[in-house]
């Protein structure tokens, strides 16, 4: 079973959200590679977490329904703010708009909408907050047989 179209998917979104004006003083990627620490932030990454058919494969016709679970990770800068109220302002913007950007928006090659599921707090320390937001995107696999059909 082909599960390129997943990546796919996630380039897709990766790219939405970098078009997007509000993001703009953002760092939108595809990838953690070649980030660190000291990386600009905000920060904003789109990651495929799992995989997972729907139900079985249809034996008749070799397609199941996958439903692939997408990350955004949302980084902020925490300087001066023991409380934390200048990351939660911070990452409540983002947030804010990545949502608005992507639930029920449907990506070419999906067969629904974006679906929000969930978020929560990674991570915090003194210098950044960490932030995952979970989308559902929901696409048909073709099972490839061994005769190259």
């Amino acid at each position: 079973m082909s599960f390129a179209r997943g990546h796919d998917i996630v380039s897709q979104i990766a790219r939405h959200l970098a078009r997007a004006p509000a993001l703009e003083r953002c760092s939108v990627s595809e990838s953690l590679r070649g980030t660190s620490r000291k990386q600009n932030l905000p920060l904003v990454t789109v990651l495929a977490l799992r995989e997972s058919a729907a139900a079985p494969v249809n034996r008749k016709t070799g397609v199941a329904r996958v439903i692939t679970r997408i990350g955004v990770l949302v980084a902020v800068a925490v300087i001066n703010d023991p409380g934390g109220a200048k990351a939660k302002a911070s990452l409540a913007a983002i947030l804010q708009d990545t949502r608005a950007r992507l639930a029920g928006w449907c990506p070419d090659g999906a067969r629904d909408p974006l679906a929000w599921r969930e978020g929560h707090l990674v991570d915090q320390t003194a210098s950044y907050a960490l932030w995952q937001d979970s989308f559902d995107a929901t696409w048909w696999a073709k099972e490839e047989r061994g005769d190259g059909r």
